[in-house]
């Protein structure tokens, strides 16, 4: 599957704003590099809007996203406020949380490309600076 095959399967994953950037980042990355932001699983928008619905009083929505400050905080509003908080919170949660798993979605794409485009890029740029102290001798060790 080529990057351009990936986007359009899965371009409910990442917000629509920024699939043109997801793909020139794709276009000029390294092939390991884009095979690893291909592999790398992600959050489905429709499963957070559900445990959002169902359960995102409690926070789950947010833990399942990876917002576990946000998932705790809500966790706790909801019952340092007996529900009220938790309630408030869980209802403009239902509106935002959609969003806020496409982002999460697409801040770690842009983070596997670029840890896989330093990785790639520093084996490929990668020269032996030391001195060569050798006399003679097909060692290594006397080097440094």
């Amino acid at each position: 599957m080529n990057y351009d095959t990936f986007l359009i399967t899965n371009s409910n994953k990442f917000p629509s704003v920024a699939i043109g950037g997801l793909h020139s980042q794709m276009q000029t990355a390294p092939e390991g590099a884009q095979i690893a932001v291909m592999t790398a699983s992600y959050r489905e928008p429709i499963v957070a809007l559900l445990l959002s619905f169902f359960l995102g009083v409690f926070g789950f929505d947010r833990f399942y996203i990876g917002d576990v400050g946000l998932g705790v905080g809500k966790l706790a509003a909801t019952f340092l406020t007996f529900g009220v908080a938790g309630f408030i919170w869980w209802f403009i949660d239902l509106f935002l949380i959609m969003g806020a798993t496409r982002r999460k979605n697409y801040e770690e794409a842009m983070t596997i490309l670029s840890y896989a485009g330093m990785q790639q890029g520093s084996a490929a740029n990668y020269t032996d600076q030391g001195t060569d102290n050798d006399t003679g001798d097909d060692s290594d060790f006397d080097d440094f």
